[in-house]
Protein backbone atom coordinates (compact mmCIF):
# COMPACT_ATOMS: atom_id res chain seq x y z
CA UNK A 1 0.00 0.00 0.00
CA UNK A 2 1.42 3.38 -0.99
CA UNK A 3 1.28 6.43 1.26
CA UNK A 4 2.67 9.96 1.27
CA UNK A 5 5.86 10.60 3.23
CA UNK A 6 6.21 13.47 5.69
CA UNK A 7 10.00 13.71 5.99
CA UNK A 8 12.91 12.82 3.74
CA UNK A 9 14.03 10.27 6.38
CA UNK A 10 10.97 8.16 5.54
CA UNK A 11 12.29 7.62 2.02
CA UNK A 12 15.15 5.51 3.40
CA UNK A 13 13.97 4.10 6.73
CA UNK A 14 16.71 2.90 9.06
CA UNK A 15 16.48 0.13 11.59
CA UNK A 16 18.36 2.19 14.19
CA UNK A 17 17.57 5.74 15.21
CA UNK A 18 20.14 8.38 14.29
CA UNK A 19 20.95 12.00 15.06
CA UNK A 20 19.03 13.28 12.03
CA UNK A 21 15.87 11.53 13.24
CA UNK A 22 16.11 13.21 16.66
CA UNK A 23 16.89 16.71 15.38
CA UNK A 24 16.51 19.24 18.18
CA UNK A 25 14.20 17.01 20.26
CA UNK A 26 15.31 15.36 23.50
CA UNK A 27 13.23 12.18 23.76
CA UNK A 28 13.20 10.26 27.03
CA UNK A 29 12.91 6.56 26.25
CA UNK A 30 12.38 3.42 28.34
CA UNK A 31 14.86 0.60 27.81
CA UNK A 32 13.11 -2.66 26.94
CA UNK A 33 16.22 -4.73 26.18
CA UNK A 34 19.97 -4.60 25.64
CA UNK A 35 21.10 -6.83 22.78
CA UNK A 36 24.16 -7.77 20.74
CA UNK A 37 24.22 -8.60 17.04
CA UNK A 38 26.70 -10.31 14.76
CA UNK A 39 25.97 -9.82 11.04
CA UNK A 40 27.50 -12.27 8.58
CA UNK A 41 27.68 -12.33 4.81
CA UNK A 42 26.57 -15.24 2.63
CA UNK A 43 29.93 -16.98 3.16
CA UNK A 44 29.45 -16.86 6.92
CA UNK A 45 32.10 -14.20 7.50
CA UNK A 46 31.47 -11.61 10.19
CA UNK A 47 30.91 -8.22 8.56
CA UNK A 48 29.66 -6.23 11.56
CA UNK A 49 29.02 -6.71 15.26
CA UNK A 50 27.57 -4.25 17.74
CA UNK A 51 25.45 -3.75 20.82
CA UNK A 52 22.10 -2.02 20.69
CA UNK A 53 19.15 -1.00 22.83
CA UNK A 54 15.49 -1.53 22.11
CA UNK A 55 13.04 0.88 23.73
CA UNK A 56 9.39 0.40 24.73
CA UNK A 57 8.36 3.48 22.79
CA UNK A 58 7.33 3.06 19.16
CA UNK A 59 8.37 4.98 16.07
CA UNK A 60 5.78 7.23 14.52
CA UNK A 61 5.57 4.86 11.57
CA UNK A 62 5.44 1.76 13.76
CA UNK A 63 8.01 -0.62 15.17
CA UNK A 64 10.19 -0.22 18.23
CA UNK A 65 12.81 2.49 18.52
CA UNK A 66 16.27 0.95 18.45
CA UNK A 67 19.67 2.57 18.98
CA UNK A 68 23.17 1.28 18.33
CA UNK A 69 25.33 1.73 21.41
CA UNK A 70 28.83 3.03 20.76
CA UNK A 71 31.57 2.99 23.39
CA UNK A 72 30.99 6.59 24.50
CA UNK A 73 27.26 6.06 25.10
CA UNK A 74 27.87 2.68 26.76
CA UNK A 75 30.19 4.32 29.30
CA UNK A 76 27.56 7.01 29.97
CA UNK A 77 24.82 4.46 30.53
CA UNK A 78 27.10 2.41 32.80
CA UNK A 79 27.86 5.51 34.89
CA UNK A 80 24.14 6.12 35.42
CA UNK A 81 22.69 2.58 35.51
CA UNK A 82 25.58 0.25 36.34
CA UNK A 83 27.37 -2.40 34.30
CA UNK A 84 24.73 -5.15 34.50
CA UNK A 85 22.77 -4.50 31.29
CA UNK A 86 20.01 -6.88 32.47
CA UNK A 87 19.15 -4.29 35.12
CA UNK A 88 18.73 -1.50 32.58
CA UNK A 89 15.29 -2.82 31.56
CA UNK A 90 12.60 -0.34 32.56
CA UNK A 91 15.11 2.47 33.16
CA UNK A 92 14.76 5.71 31.19
CA UNK A 93 17.41 7.67 29.33
CA UNK A 94 17.17 10.95 27.43
CA UNK A 95 18.81 11.28 24.03
CA UNK A 96 20.02 14.33 22.17
CA UNK A 97 21.76 14.96 18.87
CA UNK A 98 25.01 16.79 19.41
CA UNK A 99 26.09 19.85 17.45
CA UNK A 100 29.60 18.53 17.75
CA UNK A 101 30.49 15.98 15.13
CA UNK A 102 31.79 12.52 15.88
CA UNK A 103 35.10 11.99 14.13
CA UNK A 104 35.34 8.90 11.95
CA UNK A 105 38.39 8.14 9.84
CA UNK A 106 37.91 10.20 6.69
CA UNK A 107 34.51 11.73 7.57
CA UNK A 108 32.60 13.61 10.24
CA UNK A 109 29.01 12.81 11.22
CA UNK A 110 26.50 14.11 13.80
CA UNK A 111 25.82 11.62 16.58
CA UNK A 112 23.47 10.76 19.44
CA UNK A 113 24.44 11.31 23.05
CA UNK A 114 22.74 10.74 26.40
CA UNK A 115 21.76 13.49 28.86
CA UNK A 116 22.65 13.13 32.51
CA UNK A 117 25.89 11.38 31.87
Amino acid sequence: MDRDVHTSQELTPREFIGASEIGDKTPTLTIAAAKYRVDKNKRGEVVDEFGWLEFKEQRRLGGPIRMRVNAANRRCIEAMLGTDAREWKGKRITLFATNKLLQFPGKREPCLRIYGS
